[in-house]
């Protein structure tokens, strides 16, 4: 095959001419093809194929006019000689404006006739000959009205097809309703009369409030309002209709499609901007659709971590937070659609607030300290009320034997996310002037909840120890009420670790409960070498259940509990105090055979001679 190459010594249209006279060559014959092809004057019906020409001129000229603008150093020089001859083009364009496109029909042998089809075709097609009419009639627009101030002609025609084709912006392809979104940013941006703007937005406002406009054009409409509202200049005064418009972003962030990830942001933006500019009508109807946005199934639990960190942010901007706001905040941070990375950011948030800081002037605090305390310790606990009642119908998988308090099983999954939002809760507690203070509550709260329920997850019982052990200030002892719930509560732990009897639910294997074992016997240990009393509780509790007990399986299964008790270097001085050790260990050799517990009941001899 042999490869030949033309060659030509003509110079390029670039190098012999510029843009400026290409274009100023150019126009004569465009408004030539238009005078030729367009309807009659005073008539605006065109056939379908002449649509296919006129569509061909509007699209040259466009495209003439946007590459004559991004030419910057000829810019002012080709915009001014290239609008003369642009004008002379506009009164042919709008001479049977707006325009309707016929479809041509054949109607047996050598027939022809017109119809106007009422179809899709025919509506669309016209629809895009006009809009595109407005788009090359706009394109001047700066130039032709910053000169003397006053609109030209042509331009209410133009705004009443603009104004027109909203009511039917349903019915339009996506391509088709941002093109027409995009010429009328275009005349609100560079048009200087503003009852004029505010008339196009009204318009578009108007129809972003339709019920039966799809997702897609919704999104399309808001996405435009959201630009008009963004790129405006904040020294300009306020529009009403986009403030009306931003005040009711509150109850769209509830009811809106959330699939669009994109969009759910530039809407939490747009909010988070009226908030921060001082909207009080849009801060009140986010307080008024709190629940929607951050409650229980509500938009918090529906997106993902970037747009939830987004939601979270806002938070700064909302004024005080109260009980009724936390607890609904408590209630969707222990969903498990709520990530623990996006717990903690909203954590950080609430105890930021809850400090003193300066608004308008004053010192006022923006979140009181004893619904954060409440809020955190709720988040501690890790389950409701409700769901805590429903457990106690529940029957556990295994029973500790003698003791009040069962444990149930949760998933691995749950397990991991409770406990690190049981020490983060725990850390922002310790930081409060007052452990008393914080101590009061956390004690009043498991007293509730200890006498309460006598079953609890596992993530509670292991939160509720965490808190024992990091919560209760030296040298403190827990009230009286709290001390038989929290014995029972270590016992509880202390057998299911010790005995390998952590529940472990359907599909997770045996061999991944290995760290909880010891994690949760570490800090029932932890618990108990916290209060003497409830290690000397804990004693004659063991005492009576040694001495009641018709099981001699229980009566061994809880003397190797006491055994590692007593290993425990950190019990054995409260063990040495409280003198019914040694009742203890008595009664457990007089009920266990010595032959078949030899190595057990020896271990414990010794180890008692060591606590001596």
């Amino acid at each position: 095959m042999v490869h030949t190459t033309i060659r030509t010594n003509a110079p390029s249209t670039s190098s012999s001419f510029s843009l400026s006279e290409f274009a100023q060559c150019l126009l004569p014959l465009l408004l030539e093809t238009w005078v030729e092809a367009s309807p009659e004057e005073g008539r605006s019906a065109v056939r379908h194929d002449v649509r296919d020409l006129l569509q061909g001129v509007l699209d040259v000229l466009r495209l003439l006019w946007q590459c004559l603008q991004h030419k910057e150093p000829e810019k002012q020089q080709n915009g001014t000689s290239f609008l003369q001859h642009y004008k002379d083009i506009h009164l042919h364009l709008m001479s049977g404006f707006p325009y309707m496109v016929l479809e041509h029909f054949k109607k047996g042998k050598g027939q022809q006739k017109l119809r106007d089809q009422t179809g899709g075709t025919s509506l669309q097609a016209s629809f895009t000959l006009n809009l595109s009419i407005c788009e090359v009639m706009t394109c001047s627009l700066e130039q032709d009205s910053c000169g003397t101030g006053t609109m030209p002609d042509w331009l209410d025609a133009v705004l009443d097809f603009l104004v027109s084709s909203l009511s039917d912006i349903d019915e339009y392809t996506p391509e088709h309703t941002e093109s027409l979104l995009r010429v009328i940013q275009h005349v609100i941006k560079v048009l200087p009369q503003e009852d004029v703007c505010n008339d196009l937005l009204t318009a578009v406002h108007q129809c972003s409030q339709s019920e039966e406009m799809s997702n897609r054009t919704r999104e399309q409409v808001v996405h435009f309002l959201a630009q008009t509202y963004l790129q405006r200049d904040p020294s300009l005064p306020q529009s009403d209709v986009l403030t009306s418009w931003v005040a009711s972003l509150p109850r769209y962030l509830v009811t809106m499609d959330t699939t669009n990830l994109q969009h759910a942001e530039e809407v939490l933006h747009v909010v988070q901007s009226a908030a921060t500019r001082g909207h009080s009508c849009t801060v009140e109807n986010l307080m008024a659709n709190f629940r929607g946005i951050y409650g229980v199934g509500g938009l918090l639990c529906c997106v993902t971590p970037p747009v939830q960190r987004h939601l979270v942010q806002l938070l700064y901007r909302l004024p005080l937070l109260g009980g009724a706001e936390l607890s609904t905040l408590s209630q969707s941070c222990r969903q498990r659609e709520v990530g623990v990375s996006v717990v903690k950011y909203l954590v950080q948030v609430i105890m930021a607030r809850s400090s003193c800081v300066a608004v308008s002037g004053k010192e006022e605090s923006l979140v009181d300290t004893p619904d954060t305390l409440s809020f955190l310790v709720s988040m501690m606990i890790g389950h409701s009320v409700d769901e805590l009642k429903d457990l106690q119908q529940k029957k556990v998988d295994y029973e500790v034997p003698g003791c009040r308090t069962q444990i149930s099983g949760v998933s691995l999954e749950h397990r991991h996310r409770q406990k690190a939002l049981a020490k983060l809760c725990c850390e922002c507690l310790l930081q409060f002037s007052s452990p008393w203070q914080v101590w009061e509550v956390v004690q009043a709260v498991l007293e509730r909840y200890l006498v309460m329920f006598h079953t609890l997850p596992m993530d509670t019982a292991y939160a509720v120890l965490v808190a024992m052990v990091t919560l209760l200030p030296p040298g403190t002892e827990i009230s009286r009420e709290l001390l038989t719930p929290i014995m029972h509560c270590c016992w509880a732990a202390l057998y299911h670790s010790i005995h390998k009897r952590i529940p472990v639910p359907d599909g997770e294997p045996a061999a991944s409960e290995e760290i909880w074992q010891g994690e949760l016997l570490h800090i029932a240990l932890q618990a108990m070498a916290c209060s003497k009393r409830v290690v000397q509780s804990w004693l004659e509790h063991m005492e009576a259940f040694v001495q009641g007990s018709t099981e001699r399986s229980n009566v061994e299964a809880g003397a190797q509990v006491l055994l590692k008790v007593m290993q425990t270097q950190e019990l054995q001085h409260s063990l040495q105090l409280t003198g019914v050790l040694q009742r203890v260990l008595k009664t457990v050799k007089d009920c266990l055979r010595e032959e078949e517990n030899e190595k057990l009941l020896s271990s414990m001899v010794y180890q008692a001679s060591l606590i001596k």
